[in-house]
């Protein structure tokens, strides 16, 4: 359309009538829109064209006028005779008026929201699509052997008859909007396809993919860095793995570093590349580890690169092939700080639990002060080791009567008390309360499953021996927590076995909590009570199995079973609860009959950021650095099992090499061939 046209359209049918589209107003402004310049036609100045300030007038030619484009489209319009003497001062005059103030912002404000960002839209488009292609791209080749990256063509061929989206979108860029079929596709001269369309891909690949990252990054708290020179390339791959903030292991090829002439870098430059690479995904404090394959140092060159990184970035750990030194540092400090953390805010959730229940509270201060004293009375303890343990379960005891003498108080001081119960356990010598707190939630897990599946489907262990047996090798998950109780035994000689246990009384002390416990599960609902009274019946024939060789370890694990019970009948937090059936969904505390990645991205959709923060570290750092050893030595580390889950693979045979996601080498050689196959590699 013409000025003249638009005007003339304009004035018949307003421009923000129902007459005109949304597609056809952007056409009215992309075509029609204001000129610094128009024409005069009056005697004195004849064919003189005339300038204005401001770039809102429209000339009306044939009909030797102005018109003010704002004001034509968002108010009142404004024509002005162009053979009139006093033009310039009735142009100056309506420019400082307040209507046409408001019509040039209204029109400015519509021109950015539908024609900058329709470009914007479309330039987002292109790259969502552009994407979608090269993923599409990896992921075919790493699962069809036919695909060879040399040919260009081929893989698209086979991409765009994929995705519809992109043959649409390759079909505009190539043929002018001609429908193109990808038999077609494969005939046409690869130099066409490259100047068209490669270089296009790859600027918007490596915006989109740094982009992605860097977004990525923003929600993560560690990074590992790979550096690995592929065979016969001649740089090196600088390859990021984190967890996404959808809980994803991911592992992104971030850049390369060139090497002229084949000849190889030095550690100096690597390290200069690597903390520019850094500060551009604004990484540096979140770099946790490193790791270089053999090939992309000299050995020489290597110790440079190490010591200048410990340098600039002194929190993150070098680990090569062989990991033992890490091992030693990062997994203990994980092993006596995060993990305990992680299972005192489980003892938080169970004091919120039992908080309010005077029977159980009395019932469970009884057991543990009975339990305290046939177990000090029976061991070979020193004297001053005897005091130490009194005193700590005096202070439990005096934690309990303070909860049971007030069982109405607010939260706040509920908190209070259950940071006083956490204190308790922290500094305990032994390892009974963390080790009966671990498996706390051992018979919840059989509650959810019957809350979720029907109390009929929910099968119990008869044999008590193998209860026994399957509790005891359950412990040998935590060997954090135990390594870090027996770091605190050991100084002291405490031994872990008992001479004599006076099981009557303990048996006593357990049918009362039993009877307890039935009782006042049948003042609640049927169903909880039918449950419920299996499991009791089930926890007292354990009890009750006369093993002629107990050591601490049973006795422990039979406590245990006695303080479950206490737990599950505390039904009052509806809130909780929930969680807890979520946790135990889960398998919260058997991270190791799991995929650790479905934790942590379910843990990401949850409601539990407060509770579940330091866990959820864990679980990424872990996630976060590519290492496992082997699992068949005596000192075996939760992190190296969980890596092994990872992996998908049971056990680690080959001692101290570094596992790396299967995908990872294949996807990052798949895009090193790809870019290498656009030929415009100045972009990497």
């Amino acid at each position: 359309m013409s000025g003249r046209c638009v005007v003339e359209d304009l004035m018949i049918n307003s421009f923000l009538s129902n007459h005109w589209t949304h597609s056809q107003r952007v056409q009215m402004l992309k075509t029609g829109g204001p000129s610094p310049v128009f024409y005069t036609n009056c005697s004195s100045r004849e064919h003189e064209i005339m300038t204005h300030n401001g770039n809102w007038l429209v000339s009306v030619r044939y009909r030797e006028e102005a018109v003010c484009w704002p004001c034509l489209l968002f108010g009142r319009p404004w024509f002005v005779v162009s053979s009139d003497n006093f033009l310039t001062d009735r142009i100056n005059s309506h420019r400082e008026t307040p209507n046409h103030k408001v019509n040039c912002k209204i029109y400015r404000i519509w021109v950015d929201k539908n024609i900058e960002t329709e470009i914007e839209r479309k330039l987002v488009l292109s790259h969502e699509l552009l994407q979608c292609m090269i993923d599409t791209v990896c992921f075919m080749l790493m699962r069809t052997a036919g695909i060879k990256t040399e040919d260009f063509l081929e893989v698209l061929e086979l991409v765009t008859a994929q995705e519809t989206s992109l043959r649409r979108e390759l079909n505009k860029m190539i043929q002018n909007k001609k429908e193109i079929v990808c038999s077609e596709l494969s005939m046409m001269d690869n130099n066409q396809v490259v100047s068209h369309y490669i270089e296009a891909i790859t600027k918007s690949v490596f915006k989109r993919m740094h982009s992605r990252i860097i977004r990525e990054l923003k929600d993560t708290d560690h990074v590992s860095l790979i550096l690995s020179q592929s065979k016969d390339k001649p740089w090196v791959s600088v390859v990021l793995r984190y967890v996404s903030p959808a809980g994803d292991v991911v592992e992104r090829f971030a850049s390369n570093v060139r090497m002229e002439f084949h000849t190889p870098i030095s550690g100096i430059s690597l390290v200069c590349v690597v903390l520019k690479l850094l500060r551009k995904f604004k990484c540096e404090k979140k770099l946790i580890a490193y790791a270089l394959n053999g090939s992309v140092l000299k050995p020489q060159e290597l110790s440079k690169f190490v010591s200048k990184m410990s340098v600039n970035l002194p929190r993150a750990r070098q680990f090569l092939y062989r990991v033992d030194d890490l091992r030693t540092s990062l997994l203990e400090e994980l092993s006596d700080q995060t993990y305990l953390k992680v299972f005192c805010h489980q003892v938080y959730e169970l004091m919120r639990f039992i908080v309010h229940n005077e029977m159980i509270l009395q019932s469970l201060k009884r057991i543990i002060d009975a339990e305290s004293y046939y177990r000090l009375v029976t061991s070979n303890l020193p004297s001053e080791v005897i005091l130490i343990i009194n005193s700590h379960y005096s202070a439990f005891v005096q934690i309990l009567d303070e909860i049971v003498s007030n069982p109405d108080n607010s939260a706040i001081e509920v908190v209070e008390r259950a940071s006083k119960f956490l204190n308790f356990l922290q500094n305990f010598p032994f390892r009974f309360f963390i080790v009966t707190l671990s498996k706390i939630f051992f018979s919840i897990e059989c509650l959810s499953q019957a809350l979720n599946e029907g109390f009929n489907v929910v099968r119990l262990t008869t044999k008590s021996s193998d209860t026994i047996t399957s509790l005891v090798e359950a412990m040998k998950d935590y060997p954090a927590v135990f390594e870090y109780t027996m770091n605190n035994l050991v100084p002291n000689n405490v031994q872990l076995e008992l001479k004599e246990v006076d099981y009557e009384h303990y048996e006593y002390t357990y049918q009362q909590i039993l009877v307890g416990t039935i009782t006042y599960i049948n003042s609640k609902t049927a169903v909880v009570k039918e449950w419920l009274n299996s499991e009791c019946h089930l926890y007292y024939e354990l009890q009750s199995s006369r093993v002629k060789e107990r050591n601490l370890d049973c006795s422990f694990l039979e406590t245990t079973l006695k303080l479950l019970k206490t737990y599950d009948i505390n039904l009052n937090s509806e809130r909780l609860f929930e969680q807890l059936k979520v946790i135990l969904r889960l398998n919260f505390f058997e991270p190791l009959n799991n995929d650790p990645v479905e934790i942590m991205k379910s843990l990401k959709t949850l409601d539990l950021q407060e509770t579940l923060s330091e866990y959820c570290k864990f679980l990424e750092l872990i996630l976060t650095v590519p290492m496992v050893t082997t699992a068949t030595t005596s000192r075996t580390r939760v992190v190296d099992k969980v890596a092994a889950c990872v992996a998908g693979k049971d056990i680690f045979t080959t001692h101290g090499w570094i596992w790396i996601n299967e995908d990872l080498l294949t996807t990052m050689k798949l895009e090193e061939d790809f870019y290498m196959n656009i030929k415009v590699f100045g972009w990497m």
